[in-house]
Order: C-alpha cells, then sequence, then structure tokens
C-alpha cells in the first residue's frame, strides 16, 4: 500500500504537468549560425562554476538522504516507539525540512544575490553535515533538531542552483545543460553513499563518514565564491 501510495503521487504530478503545458509554445527558436556562439556561451565559466556547485551539493544532498534516516534511527533508539513513528520522525525531520527550505531559500535568492545565497548555503551545509555526524552521541532530540536544520541548509540551494544556471544559460542551450546537470550531479553524487559507507566500515565513526559529505558542501561554497567573483569581473570588463 505505500508503494502504491507513492506510485499514485508520481502520477499525479505528471498529469497536473500535462495539463499545465495543455497550449504551451515554446517561443525559443534555435539559430544554427550562431551555435559555436551559442554553445560558448553555454559552458562559459559562470555556467561552468554553476555546475560544479550543483555536482557537489548532489554529493552531499544524496548522501545524506542515504544515510542520515539510519543515523536518526540508531539516536531513536533510546526512546521506546513503534517502527511506524520513527519512521514519521525521520521522514519529518529530514524531507519537511527540505520541503520548507525550497521554498524559503528560493523566495530569498530572488530578493537577494543568488551568490551570497549559494556561498551561505553551501558553508551552513558543510558545516551542517560536521555537527550532524558529532550529534549522534548528544541524545536524540539533539539529533533531531541538528538533522532538522542540516536538512533545511543542505536541500535548499538546490532550486537556486537552477535558477542561476537558468539565469547565466541561453535559452537555445538551457535544455541541454540542464540535463548534463542533471546526468553529472546524480551520477557521481550516487557514489557518495557508497564512500560514506566505505568510511563508516573503516573507520566505526559516524564524525568522520559524515566528513565525505561536509566536502561537497565546502566545494559548493567555494564554486559560489568563484561565480560571484567572476561575475564581479564580468560586469567591470
Amino acid at each position: 500500500m505505500a508503494f502504491w501510495l507513492c506510485t499514485a503521487g508520481a502520477l499525479a504530478g505528471a498529469a497536473s504537468g500535462s495539463l499545465a503545458l495543455t497550449g504551451y509554445k515554446d517561443n525559443v527558436k534555435t539559430q544554427p549560425t550562431r551555435e559555436r556562439l551559442h554553445w560558448q556561451q553555454a559552458y562559459s565559466i559562470p555556467a561552468l562554476l554553476l555546475l560544479a556547485g550543483y555536482v557537489a551539493h548532489c554529493w552531499e544532498l544524496l548522501g545524506s538522504w542515504a544515510w542520515t534516516p539510519s543515523m536518526v534511527m540508531v539516536s531513536l533508539e533510546e526512546w521506546d516507539l513503534s517502527p511506524a513513528i520513527k519512521g514519521l520522525i525521520v521522514a519529518s525531520a529530514i524531507h519537511l525540512a527540505g520541503m520548507f527550505s525550497t521554498l524559503t531559500i528560493g523566495t530569498v535568492s530572488d530578493c537577494f544575490n543568488r551568490a551570497s545565497v549559494l556561498i551561505f548555503m553551501g558553508a551552513a551545509g558543510a558545516a551542517s553535515s560536521l555537527l550532524m555526524g558529532y550529534c549522534v552521541s548528544w541524545g536524540a532530540g539533539w539529533t533531531l533538531m541538528l538533522v532538522f536544520c542540516g536538512s533545511f541548509f543542505i536541500v535548499g540551494d538546490s532550486g537556486v542552483l537552477s535558477a542561476a544556471i537558468a539565469d547565466n544559460v541561453p535559452p537555445e542551450k538551457l535544455g541541454s545543460i540542464m540535463g548534463i546537470r542533471s546526468l553529472m550531479g546524480f551520477g557521481i553524487g550516487s557514489f557518495a553513499p557508497l564512500s560514506f559507507g566505505e568510511a563508516l566500515d573503516v573507520t566505526h565513526s559516524w564524525e568522520r563518514a559524515y566528513l565525505i559529505l561536509a566536502v561537497g558542501g565546502a566545494v559548493a561554497c567555494i564554486s559560489a565564491i568563484a561565480f560571484k567573483f567572476r561575475l564581479k569581473t564580468y560586469h567591470k570588463s
């Protein structure tokens, strides 16, 4: 029944998306004579920095989604709860925080500079990953609070990265770049759970395993700093 409910959600999304696109006409027209120029713009340095930031973001995000539920379940052993209640707590701490994060941070990025938001979120995500590794021994209450905050920061820059890519890539090449973004992000990010598990098996330490994920947040922050510096240089020139 649980999997049927998940399937129903996917089908509802497909149906609503189809209805939303009814009568839609794509106004973007390709210009073959400027193909080379468009590809140079599509793979400009700001776009490549954003792609690097997205890959690093996916590394931290996919690793956290794979292993944080297990870490939370370990911390909840001190509470006598049913498996269903524990599952609800895990879902609320991780995914509910992410839902609020994408809406909140996306709105903030519309009001302020996207690069500055990406720098802050990358740094906050890296710090959160480090703290989440240490909080297992602090008790279930601290763990849940830090996991909620960590999920907020780790997930929040996803929409901002997509919006920034759309701002810095020609419309004629946006579909291709978004495809490459997803391929590289989820492709490379899929190795994060394996790397985390290997680190956990070798060190028997949540702290050192989460350090693997914190690297992703740090790289995302550095990419955002370079992206902001590049934009300043571009506007000055």
